[in-house]
């Protein structure tokens, strides 16, 4: 098995089901939690019954129950209850038996039957209840179990301990065993990890994944990355050109692609062994990414929680940049990307949860790091801003975000970055002017102010500054109030009745500063029709155009005029 690839023998799933249908368990000085197995398998692989008593059980390892062999007492042994139905006499007689023999937990498949039924006929016994996925083999279980187990032991004690390493100790480990070189990628063929075995084979499409940590687009590549994805097993890919020929696995817990390990074929008479090690290595790879995919998790959600914290300017703790994994000198911004166009058919909620995960996948892959959170209907995303390049870098960032929403979902976004701060407790400021330059965008002015792609429209708040500081003028300056512009109004209305242009006259004026020539261009008429107008304009509106304050105020009100409409 692929433990035995990491000098564990016996892991192997078949010995380990000899040794464990008898009630055999090597002896450790420290073992694992429960909790610990739990949280390296996830959700996905195992949960617990909420009638579980509030307990933490040693676990020192697997035993499986045997309907027709008696259960010899054991001390901190997990209890596979294959074949057994959860519920009924039989169930609870096994759970009385468990019980009483000193067994840390009993595991179970549903087969169909509810949680909340299972809880209940389990009643208020004292050993906890572990409900394992019904799509995954009592083979696979096996594995990753033993695996989560000796995984989960302080490192040194037991024959696991730590052995699992990280994927590339498992790559060098599977790549010794089979004799071909390893890599292991994720389900977008991304690089996870590769042997480093001297002496091996690899070919140009190996060394220029690993460069790129990504595997080549090539049509021909992509088809046979699906074609392993969706094989029940090993296949054997055919060398291409200079290409060395390959086998391939998926690496999946029950029925959730998780990746695929691909090995240099070592050759024909080496084949058939290197398969079934392949298989076997498989499921160590699984407990690895499970594990790996819960901490990211877990470490996102923290960081989603603090920032949405931030943002709403409660209480935060003093280490925060350390808690987001910044260094204390980095300046960030926040940046809002909100749901432009969506199809008819997509409920809103989901769309932006589909948005905040490919935010987080891109901003962890392009930085390293990822802080972002959805409040209501828009996500909102930390940038860092290293000196240098920090702009070009967000912006090119923000745009691999849209296409990708685009090109997976459809969706067109509007994309708003509010400004640097120094200090991250300043976030909500920059959040405010995110949401500013979001409400500009909806606005038909200022076009030239965007980055317009077929994707999104992406808007930094340094080139907007004066029409956000219009914005905040307009909620909060009685000059915005429309009983204040009396003579516009009036003119408005004038206009309506006549089909006048002397609304338009007058905004033009403003904005040419008084330049006649200007004006008439930007009107598209005479220059004589423009004195015209104005001279009109103060026998029917007593508009004073000499007075400079009567020019500022007229001025603000049709702009805040726009912004308000």
């Amino acid at each position: 098995m692929a433990i035995g690839l990491l000098n564990c023998p016996n892991h192997n799933v078949w010995h380990v089901a000899e040794r464990l249908s008898c009630g055999m368990l090597e002896e450790v000085d420290e073992l694992a939690r429960l909790t610990q197995i739990v949280n390296a398998l996830g959700p996905s692989i195992v949960r617990v019954t909420h009638s579980m008593p509030d307990l933490d059980p040693e676990i020192a390892g697997l035993v499986i129950h045997d309907e027709l062999r008696e259960l010899r007492p054991t001390s901190a042994g997990l209890l596979l209850a294959v074949g057994v139905c959860p519920a009924g006499e039989p169930w609870l007689r096994l759970l009385e038996r468990a019980e009483a023999g000193g067994f840390g937990c009993v595991a179970v498949k549903t087969y169909g039957i509810g949680e909340r039924q299972i809880a209940e006929a389990a009643g208020s016994g004292s050993i906890p209840v572990l409900l394992l996925a019904d799509e995954v083999s009592w083979e696979q279980l096996i594995a990753l179990l033993s695996s989560a187990i000796s995984y989960s032991r302080p490192a040194g004690q037991g024959d696991g301990g730590n052995s699992l390493g990280d994927l590339f100790t498992l790559a060098n480990a599977v790549a010794s065993a089979i004799g071909g070189a390893t890599a292991i990628a994720d389900p977008a063929r991304r690089m996870l990890a590769y042997s480093t075995v001297d002496g091996q084979l690899i070919d140009d499409t190996r060394r220029q994944s690993i460069l790129d940590l990504q595997v080549p687009t090539d049509p021909q590549i992509v088809a046979e990355y699906q074609a392993v994805h969706s094989a029940p097993g090993v296949i054997e890919v055919a060398g291409r050109g200079t290409d060395l020929p390959r086998l391939a696995t998926s690496i999946r817990a029950g029925g959730e692609l998780l990746g695929s390990m691909w090995v240099i074929d070592p050759g024909e008479q080496e084949r058939e062994l290197a398969c079934r090690r392949l298989v076997e290595a498989s499921n160590i790879a699984a407990l690895h990414l499970l594990r790996v995919r819960t901490e990211r998790e877990g470490l996102h959600r923290r960081r989603s929680d603090l920032l949405t914290a931030l943002l709403a300017q409660a209480d935060v703790p003093h280490d925060v940049m350390k808690r987001l994994a910044l260094p204390a000198t980095t300046n960030a911004r926040i940046a809002a990307l909100a749901l432009a166009e969506i199809p008819p058919e997509t409920e809103p909620t989901a769309a932006v949860h589909q948005v905040l995960d490919l935010v987080t996948l891109h901003c962890q892959g392009e930085l390293g790091f990822s802080a972002a959170t959805a409040i209501d209907d828009v996500v909102y995303v930390l940038l860092p801003a290293p000196p240098g390049r920090a702009r070009s870098l967000q912006q090119r960032l923000l745009a691999g975000v849209a296409a990708h929403v685009r090109r997976s979902y459809g969706y067109r976004l509007r994309i708003g970055a509010g400004g640097e701060v120094a200090d991250l407790k300043d976030a909500a400021r920059s959040r405010e002017q995110a949401d500013r330059v979001i409400q500009l965008m909806g606005l038909p002015s200022r076009q030239s102010t965007r980055t317009t792609t077929t994707d999104a429209d992406i808007v930094f708040a340094e080139d907007v500054r004066p029409q956000i500081a219009l914005l905040h003028l307009a909620e909060r300056c009685p000059v915005a109030d429309r009983a204040m512009d009396e003579t516009i109004n009036t003119m408005a209305e004038y206009d309506r009745s006549n089909n006048s242009q002397y609304l338009p006259t007058l905004s033009s004026y403003l904005q040419a500063h008084g330049d006649i020539a200007g004006m008439a261009r930007a009107l598209h008429v005479h220059a004589n029709t423009c004195r015209y107008r104005l001279s009109r304009m103060k026998e029917l509106f007593d508009v004073d155009l000499t007075d400079a304050d009567a020019r500022l105020v007229m001025a603000l009100q049709l702009r805040l005029r726009d912004l308000v409409a």
